[in-house]
């Protein structure tokens, strides 16, 4: 296993662990549609602090269903990955870990049904070996090689050449996905699966070190 130190981590979580604990804690639940969830906008313009997101399942062969599609790559700076979800209403992008590290939500938009059943039309065709085109190993060593100092900037691009990829496959001008009409969050979002679990994150915010083995 790789070695990770303490700073590492904390590079990547103090800036919003700060932001986060600042004001009076807010807590909503996004809406639970029938197979994902929606997140209205006006929860990232308002004081909120978390989110209460449930578990979205993915079966992945299923044209019947609405279920959400989406990309991910795996991120060394924050010991976990970042995932762009796409549903009917809506694209996002969130982090995720299979670790007690802290989730966050970044940025929401709205988007045309007609696009996300493009995207999952594209997304049923793969096969199990072609999904592994959109994790880029080289994003991992990037961050590793400059400790992790340019992190935010390396997100940023990845997201932007995933966007570009996900346009590649819509025809129509009309029903691209525009990314500089994306939805930031006023301060620092965490997710969790229930609510005890958001209450701790916004109100006990740790940063938790990783000690080298």
């Amino acid at each position: 296993m790789i070695k990770k130190i303490g700073f590492v981590l904390l590079l990547c979580f103090v800036t919003c662990a700060l932001r986060a604990q600042q004001g009076k804690s807010k807590i909503k639940e996004v809406i639970s549609k029938d197979t994902y969830n929606y997140i209205p906008l006006n929860y990232l313009t308002d004081s909120v602090k978390g989110l209460v997101m449930p578990i979205e399942f993915y079966p992945s062969k299923d044209k019947k269903k609405n279920y959400p599609v989406g990309i991910f790559w795996n991120s060394w700076c924050i010991d976990g990955r970042y995932e762009i979800k796409i549903t009917p209403e809506q694209i996002y992008l969130i982090s995720s870990h299979e670790n007690p590290n802290p989730n966050f939500l970044y940025w929401v938009m709205n988007i045309d049904i007609e696009t996300y059943n493009i995207l999952k039309k594209k997304f049923l065709k793969l096969k199990p070996w072609e999904e592994d085109i959109f994790y880029n190993s080289k994003y991992d060593k990037r961050e590793q090689n400059d400790n992790c100092k340019n992190s935010d900037n390396y997100m940023e691009e990845y997201t932007q050449k995933v966007i570009k990829l996900l346009n590649s496959y819509i025809k129509e001008d009309r029903l691209k996905i525009r990314y500089s009409q994306r939805v930031q969050p006023m301060t620092c979002i965490y997710l969790g699966h229930d609510f005890e679990e958001v209450k701790n994150l916004v109100e006990n915010t740790y940063i938790q070190v990783i000690e080298a083995k």
